[in-house]
């Protein structure tokens, strides 16, 4: 980020905070608080998989693929245990 991004970004946060606090509503605070966490926790997560991808001294497309295939099956597995326990019920 350069410094005109960093600056609108925490001007836009703390205006949003004042207009909310100036309101007194507490519900539009938290849905501001959530939207943004929201809005830096998933790039945050995806700037791992550029850094899994150019690691230095290793084929990081091999390592990206595999992350990406045990996540899924992984979550595929938990999908068809779930799915078996709540038949037997």
């Amino acid at each position: 980020m350069n410094d005109f991004e960093t600056g609108f970004l925490i001007l836009f946060v703390l205006g949003s905070a004042c207009a909310s606090w100036r309101r007194d509503n507490t519900a539009g605070l938290t849905a501001i608080a959530i939207t943004l966490l929201g809005l830096m926790y998933v790039p945050w997560l995806l700037n791992f998989m550029q850094k899994i991808n150019f690691f230095p001294g290793v084929e990081g497309n091999y390592f990206l693929l595999y992350f990406i295939l045990l996540t899924k099956f992984s979550d595929m597995g938990a999908y068809v245990v779930a799915h078996s326990l709540d038949a037997i019920k």
